[in-house]
């Protein structure tokens, strides 16, 4: 578990990277800082901080939804596309958060 942990963190760019090259949508960014690659759309939290668990699945499918975005979506087509990548979470974003 700890080596998919470090890929992501590499690939968002808080972690070391030995070698290589990272490549985003055909872009390296290797050299670009964190806060850009969060930009871009990458990022991660981690499973075991425990930080959104009074959330419902659409809560936490909706804080995936970028808030700067570049295109002229509103944020709730920006939500149809989160929705569309992850179909089998549509049935349970009515389920209320487990307590």
């Amino acid at each position: 578990m700890r080596a998919k942990s470090t890929l992501l963190q590499c690939l968002i760019g808080i972690g070391p990277r030995a070698h290589g090259r990272i490549t985003w949508q055909n872009e390296p960014i290797q050299a670009w800082p964190a806060h850009r690659r969060a930009r871009a759309g990458l990022g991660f939290v981690a499973e075991d901080r425990r930080l959104f668990t009074g959330l419902s699945v659409k809560e936490n499918l909706w804080i995936a939804v970028p808030s700067g975005s570049s295109d002229q979506a509103t944020p709730a087509q920006r939500f149809d596309r989160v929705m569309a990548l992850f179909p089998s979470c549509k049935p349970c974003c009515t389920a209320q958060p487990a307590r």
